[in-house]
């Protein structure tokens, strides 16, 4: 997400970065192997230890990113506060992502990179880039081998950023559709709809239709190599013949292009949720615009999840989708460095409207816990209604032919008001009252109120206990005790005459 926040991109590898750590001299053991010398399975293999961490062991990644920060703490005061902190945080294992405002930014911090890096031991080569400036400032040897002689004016190159599609002279991310049809049981239609890579969800909607299919596929109690009916093979087949239209979808890397004026520029996250009864799912969108009237709207994040085996209601639905996108909220609220000036919160549904506002009724357990989360990091004000033609997020929860462009694309630009002003939004909804009648709600305990003395043996009994159920047990167990005791008294009379 990082990544997708300024229009000059960066990207570069560390050269065989867990090689570069070496291990302390006490934990070398625990990396012994044996080699046979020039390969001769004849001869008495050799004993040897790795003196550096080694691809493979569950600790490389840790103990690598641990001295790849170091490097950067410890030199924090002879390099800029940027350099620094995108060591810390435009990292991904041995793979840097980073953007920035301009060519000389890039340039600057490209070469402090470099710089820093090697006082660690880490030399960082294959570097790319979507800016000519840039790349011409990167030595030729530093530089990914299919960057040495290309012309950003005249070439299109295609690399794979963290299993990404990036197309770098059109600075736009596609998507690699190139499945092949294994057959149509559960484990082979999981195999080809798993390799359709889409980490932040950007095509969900798409990628939905396969996941209703091996849901009906569990509901039906298929095996994993068992056939699925010819109804769902038929939508199997048409999804997957359908697919390579989604190779013309692209999608803009930069969401705040460089043609809006950054003094005056504002950016406003918009969280839409819906639900139906096969699925539910969200969507975070940026919004950013200048004094000027240029504006840009962006897919940041996308979720889909299907609805649970066991059916519950609608409205259940609808609140488990308001969670996903509070917690996509946070989750982009935490990872990118955008100055947010507002948050909205969308939902079709008035039934979660009134639950989210309000304040005096108790709900059943269900409710009751998603609204404590929605309320944690959200206000009631916050939420507003779409309808929902409008809404985005449905798509998310009905899925989405891959043929259906005008769709797909306003599931990636967001609805067509966010492009006007707020006057233009859907018009708040203040009066939501829930009705008396909800089975969500709590019914409402009677409260009884008893005036006992003090001095009185039942008043001692009430003033030892909080809880009416406790209290009911106790005076069973006195009652039970009591009964007990008078079956004994006419038995020892017996004994006695």
């Amino acid at each position: 997400m990082r990544f997708r926040q300024a229009p000059v991109a960066l990207v570069a590898n560390i050269e065989a970065m867990f090689h570069q750590v070496r291990v302390c001299e006490q934990d070398r053991d625990a990396l012994r192997f044996l080699w046979w010398p020039r390969g001769n399975l004849q001869e008495e293999p050799k004993e040897y230890r790795m003196n550096v961490h080694l691809f493979g062991a569950t600790s490389s990644p840790s103990c690598a990113a641990f001295s790849l920060k170091r490097t950067a703490n410890d030199n924090m005061d002879t390099f800029s506060q940027e350099a620094v902190s995108t060591v810390e945080r435009n990292f991904y294992v041995d793979d840097l992502l980073k953007s920035v405002l301009d060519p000389s930014s890039g340039i600057r911090l490209a070469a402090e990179l470099r710089e820093l890096l090697s006082l660690g031991g880490f030399r960082l080569p294959k570097w790319l880039s979507n800016s000519e400036q840039v790349m011409n400032s990167i030595p030729e040897r530093d530089r990914a081998e299919p960057r040495a002689k290309l012309d950003l004016k005249t070439e299109s190159f295609c690399e794979r950023t963290l299993g990404l599609q990036w197309l770098v002279k059109q600075d736009q991310f596609v998507f690699d559709v190139n499945l092949h049809d294994k057959g149509t049981t559960r484990r082979s239609i999981l195999s080809v709809a798993s390799s359709l890579y889409d980490p932040l969800e950007l095509v969900a909607p798409v990628t939905l239709i396969p996941k209703l299919i091996l849901q009906r596929a569990c509901r039906l109690n298929l095996g994993w190599n068992e056939l699925i009916p010819d109804a769902e093979a038929e939508k199997w087949s048409q999804w997957l013949s359908r697919l390579p239209a989604l190779s013309k979808v692209s999608i803009d890397r930069c969401i705040i292009p460089s043609d809006l004026d950054r003094s005056t520029l504002k950016a406003e996250l918009h969280m839409f949720s819906d639900a139906s009864e096969f699925a539910y799912g969200s969507s975070v969108y940026v919004n950013a615009y200048d004094a000027n009237g240029r504006s840009k709207c962006s897919l940041i994040i996308g979720k889909s999840r299907l609805a649970p085996i066991k059916r519950i209601s609608i409205p259940r639905l609808e609140l488990a989708a308001a969670v996903v996108a509070v917690k996509l909220y946070q989750i982009v609220t935490e990872e990118l460095d955008i100055q947010i000036s507002g948050r909205y919160f969308w939902t079709d549904s008035m039934i979660v409207l009134g639950y989210i506002r309000n304040e005096r009724k108790r709900f059943k357990t269900f409710v009751a816990n998603r609204l404590s989360v929605i309320h944690e990091v959200t206000s009631p004000h916050d939420w507003r209604y779409v309808p929902s033609k409008s809404n985005p997020a449905d798509m998310a929860s009905r899925g989405i032919d891959p043929q259906e462009n005008e769709r797909l694309e306003t599931w990636l630009s967001g609805p067509k008001f966010l492009k006007g002003n707020e006057a233009e939004w859907p018009a708040k909804v203040s009066n939501i009252t829930l009705h008396e009648d909800d089975i969500e709600l709590k019914p409402e305990a009677s409260v009884l109120n008893t005036q006992v003395k003090r001095d009185s043996s039942m008043g001692t009994l009430l003033s030892k206990f909080s809880d009416w159920h406790k209290l009911q047990s106790a005076v069973g167990w006195l009652l039970r005790f009591k009964w007990l005791l008078m079956q004994k008294i006419p038995a020892e009379k017996a004994k006695s005459s």
